[in-house]
């Protein structure tokens, strides 16, 4: 065990061979990062895709930059999203830049980073730089990426904090170590991702179980610098849902319940997931798809 200055602790030598960086490294994600952006920029010309949820992102974004309070379009307080996307659409409408091209700006220049992102968590984990290159081209034209980054969502911005997120946490779980500043990181990226989407809680959990089980040796020092990622990480959920209650009685905004059980939406995940290798209709395409999906998630 090895403390540093600012109270590292747990600190262990791994033995990762990686390729040494070569200019082609920084080259090629750069430029497929652009081409990303272009893909994006072009399919928006006419205006960003909307959804109900982008006119919600939009009117509470207006409103709030008209000084009209944390509202959506016909009024109602905004509890059934965090404030991190409409505050984006605020800050484009107030800067004259306008609500609409912020998002349409901000979705395409979360393609590109996805793709400089991508490339590094390939890095990570594939040795061979030809696979690498492959891999990051695919996210640089994926049709996915791009149906997303098209639309005024939040999910291509919460990918890119997903993203870095999983880059801080696997490096500190590489190192071994669990210094103050991984903790101030990871709770400000944790806190990030829960204001851009409610989904980023998962990340939280994630990274509280991760350390628990990765971070050796498991000594008081290191527990309470988990505890203490754990305590302050839960300080903007909880600030959030209890805004909530007080506007509207929901904790995390009033929805309709699903007619789905738990089962049909794990199907679903199943034939999704096996679609994107085997893309035919019909019940043996289905099938395979369910048998072959599960065997990739059982083979992770």
């Amino acid at each position: 065990m090895v403390g540093g200055e600012d109270g590292a602790v747990g600190e262990r030598v791994l033995d990762v061979t990686r390729p040494a960086p070569q200019a082609m490294d920084y080259l090629v994600p750069a430029v497929l990062s652009a081409v990303a952006v272009t893909l994006a920029m072009v399919a928006t010309w006419q205006g960003a895709g909307l959804t109900d949820d982008s006119v919600n992102y939009l009117s509470t974004g207006v409103n709030v930059a008209e000084s009209r309070g944390w509202v959506m379009l016909a009024d109602q307080p905004v509890t059934i999203f965090p404030p991190g996307f409409p505050a984006i659409a605020a800050a484009g409408e107030a800067s004259g830049i306008g609500a609409e091209m912020m998002l349409r700006l901000v979705s395409a220049v979360s393609f590109g980073a996805i793709v400089v992102l991508g490339h590094r968590l390939l890095r990570l984990v594939v040795s061979h730089r030809g696979v690498v290159i492959g891999s990051t081209t695919l996210l640089a034209v994926s049709p996915a990426l791009l149906g997303v980054a098209k639309m005024a969502w939040s999910e291509a911005l919460f990918i890119v904090v997903s993203l870095v997120f999983l880059l801080v946490l696997g490096r500190v779980l590489e190192r071994g170590t669990l210094r103050n500043r991984d903790v101030a990181v990871l709770v400000t990226l944790g806190a990030v991702a829960f204001l851009v989407r409610y989904i980023g809680v998962s990340l939280i959990g994630l990274g509280g179980i991760a350390l628990l089980v990765a971070i050796r040796p498991l000594d008081r020092r290191v527990l309470g610098r988990i505890t203490v990622f754990g305590v302050l990480s839960a300080v903007v959920p909880v600030a959030c849902i209890l805004r909530n209650h007080a506007a509207d009685g929901s904790y995390l905004g009033k929805r309709i319940p699903s007619t789905d059980s738990l089962g049909d939406s794990s199907y679903r995940v199943l034939v999704t997931l096996g679609e994107w290798a085997y893309p035919a209709s019909g019940f043996t395409a289905r099938t395979l798809a369910v048998l072959g999906s599960g065997l990739a998630i059982l083979l992770v």
